[in-house]
Order: structure tokens, then C-alpha cells, then sequence
């Protein structure tokens, strides 16, 4: 047996840079969010199906063949997506198991992007996110249809991570309930602001200007110390 001695001074200097980058990313993206969320708001007409679809998702899900199996749909959609952000760094998955209330991922294939398996289904709206991706293949006169679509199911995501995350999850113990929630709002932030921008621009376009942003913004706080 081989035990592998651990530098505590290393420890707490990679916890430093880990949550300096975190942050860091967390400002970013809430300066984006904050950006995008204003333009919307003076801009409404070009989002107005968007806020169609996010509100009749809310009406929609009283009828009882939605509301009767809105549970066994949260579960799927939140194993699912441990399983496709798993494959996407990587992972072998070797099952997914899911009823009504609960589920599992069993996947293997290095450490590396843990975290952001565990807390994919608490910030990563990856239905919207399909049908961003199809809209760029849509008609310019269909726009409307993928655009109810995206608030549909954002809106779902939204409930989902409303209703499912909390400290009792056993995907956030285990990453740390700081960094776990650090990580979570952030990329809420992250993803909501290219939502919003890709209904504008497009999904590509929203991530270019989106990470562009975050450089300007890096370069602006830099300049103004140097």
C-alpha cells in the first residue's frame, strides 16, 4: 500500500486559486446577466415569446396528465444530464437508473470535471439549450416557435432547479456546500445571460460575445490598477 503524503500549504493554495477563479467567473457572469436582463427590458418585443412559453409552461403544468407526472419528468431530466455532462468530459457511463423519486448515475473514467457532473442538473438547462442549438438550423420566420419553445423549457429547468436543489442533496455534500453553491449561481448567471443573448444573436454568437465581454471586463479592471 502506497499513501501519498498531502502539503497542507499546497492544499489551501490550490483552494485559493480554485475559488479565486470561481469568483472571479461568478462576477463575470453576473455583470453579463445584469447587461443582457436590461437590454431585454427595453427591448421586450423581441422576447415576448420567449416570455409566452416560460409563462404558459406554469399554466400548462396544472393539467393532470403534465402535473401528474411533472416528478418522474424532474428525475429523468436531472439523471440524464449528470450522464450527458459525464460523457461530454469524458466519463464512460455505465448505467442510469431513475424512477419517480429517485435516481442514480454510475459512471467511471478519472476525477477530473467531478463537480460539474454533480451540479450539472442544478444550473445547466440542457433542453433549452437543444433547442437553441436547432434554432440555428430554423427558418428566420420560425424564429417565434423555437423562441416559445425556449421558454418552455427553460421554465421547466427552472422549477426543476427551484424544487431540487438544497443541502440534503448528496451531489453538493460531497463537492462542498460553499464551493457547490458558488459554482451553481454562477453558472446560472452564465447560462441565463446566453439564453437571453441567443435570442438575440444566436446561440454561437451569444457565447462569442458572452466570452468576448469577460475578456474587455478582465482587461478594464486590469488597466485600472496598471
Amino acid at each position: 500500500m502506497i499513501l501519498w503524503y498531502k502539503n497542507p500549504h499546497q492544499c489551501i493554495m490550490k483552494q485559493f486559486i480554485v475559488y479565486s477563479f470561481v469568483i472571479i467567473f461568478l462576477l463575470l457572469s453576473g455583470y453579463e446577466f445584469y447587461s443582457v436582463v436590461g437590454y431585454a427590458l427595453f427591448n421586450i418585443k423581441a422576447f415576448q415569446w420567449l416570455g409566452y412559453g416560460f409563462i404558459g409552461y406554469f399554466i400548462l403544468h396544472r393539467l393532470k396528465f403534465i402535473a401528474q407526472n411533472e416528478q418522474w419528468l424532474r428525475t429523468h431530466s436531472h439523471e440524464f444530464t449528470h450522464a450527458i455532462v459525464g460523457m461530454f468530459l469524458a466519463r464512460k457511463i455505465h448505467s442510469l437508473q431513475a424512477n419517480e423519486s429517485n435516481g442514480v448515475v454510475y459512471h467511471s473514467g478519472g476525477r477530473f470535471g467531478d463537480v460539474f457532473i454533480s451540479i450539472a442538473p442544478y444550473c445547466l438547462p440542457l433542453l433549452t439549450y437543444c433547442i437553441l442549438f436547432f434554432r440555428i438550423f430554423g427558418d428566420h420566420k420560425l424564429y417565434y416557435v423555437f423562441d416559445l419553445f425556449v421558454g418552455l423549457t427553460l421554465a421547466f429547468h427552472v422549477s426543476c432547479f427551484w424544487r431540487d436543489t438544497g443541502f440534503h442533496q448528496s451531489d453538493l455534500k460531497k463537492h462542498g456546500k460553499f464551493k457547490s453553491l458558488i459554482l451553481i449561481i454562477a453558472l446560472w448567471l452564465f447560462n441565463s445571460a446566453v439564453v437571453l443573448l441567443s435570442i438575440k444573436c444566436g446561440l454561437k454568437d451569444a457565447f462569442v460575445n458572452i466570452f468576448c465581454n469577460f475578456w474587455s471586463d478582465i482587461v478594464k479592471f486590469v488597466n485600472l490598477f496598471f
